[in-house]
């Protein structure tokens, strides 16, 4: 049975506690800003016990977890590694979806540990929702060759995919991330906006916007990205783009420079999907620049 420390207890730790305990892992300790928080991890968690100073959590632990904020890793890291924490031929992990373990994890490697890295793309605002809904999520992973087999297998055992990433593009893949689904709201909150704009209700433009979306999506999975792309641009419909720009322009200039910048975007998808040609794509392009500065 693998022995598990957990350095932050919060959303994401209390997440993973739970599922490698529910896959047979023994959890050593938890470690939380204040022992009250910890012992509430633990119990959450249903094993281990809580600690405030992470040597002592880590002990004898098998496998480290990393699950403070992304911007102490590093320093949380290197203070156990000062103190002698880190057991020699541990594995220890973090969280961070931007950041390579090698840049983070570095003094648990010269303190004798095999490092990296393992990110779930979900979300974990609620621990309980994260978990009923765990399986079949997306863990993207990097780190040492002796490290990697473990990781993977921690993957497989609570139920997620794994997904091997460069170390050093690790910020690119978390951007996509952020692309792929935070961005998504952000647009979708500017979609609500210009139908209330139009005297449309809030809860209305939400609901027939959603089912937009949810058409959407169920199309990239029947065809894929490529083809799943519909509307003017798609259609080279230059007249209608056009009026588009310029009432986004006179109502919000930012959200004309957005437009513009993603439809240049999209002019490339409908030319690759063969919807418009080249030509037709260049001049989509040169009215799209006049409205993106």
């Amino acid at each position: 049975m693998k022995k598990v420390a957990i350095i932050g207890g919060g959303k994401v730790g209390k997440t993973l506690g739970r599922l490698l305990r529910k896959a047979g892992y023994k959890i050593l300790g938890v470690v939380n800003r204040s022992i009250e928080s910890a012992k509430k991890a633990v119990t959450f968690i249903g094993d281990g016990k809580p600690f405030r100073q992470n040597k002592i959590a880590v002990g004898d632990a098998d496998i480290v977890l990393l699950t403070t904020p992304d911007d102490v890793i590093k320093k949380t890291c290197d203070g156990i590694s000062k103190g002698k924490g880190f057991r020699r031929g541990a594995i220890v992990l973090h969280c961070c979806g931007s950041t390579s373990s090698y840049e983070l994890l570095e003094s648990a490697r010269k303190s004798g540990a095999y490092i990296a890295s393992l990110h779930p793309l979900r979300s974990f605002a609620d621990p309980s929702t994260a978990i009923k809904n765990f399986k079949g999520t997306f863990c993207v992973y990097e780190g040492d060759k002796k490290a990697t087999p473990i990781v993977k297998k921690i993957i497989r055992d609570i139920g997620g995919v794994s997904l091997q990433s460069k170390a050093d593009r690790k910020a690119l893949y978390h951007s996509g991330a952020v692309f792929g689904s935070n961005y998504v709201v952000a647009l979708f909150h500017i979609g609500v906006s210009l139908f209330e704009a139009t005297g449309i209700s809030h809860k209305d433009a939400t609901a027939s916007l959603l089912y937009l979306l949810e058409g959407t999506i169920g199309n990239i999975k029947k065809v894929g990205v490529t083809k799943a792309l519909t509307g003017p641009i798609e259609r080279g419909d230059i007249s209608n783009i056009e009026r588009h720009l310029e009432t986004l322009d006179i109502h919000n200039s930012q959200l004309a420079k957005i437009y513009s910048l993603l439809g240049s975007i999209a002019v490339d998808i409908a030319i690759k999907k063969g919807s418009i040609t080249n030509r037709k794509g260049v001049k989509l392009k040169k009215l799209l620049k006049k409205f993106a500065k």
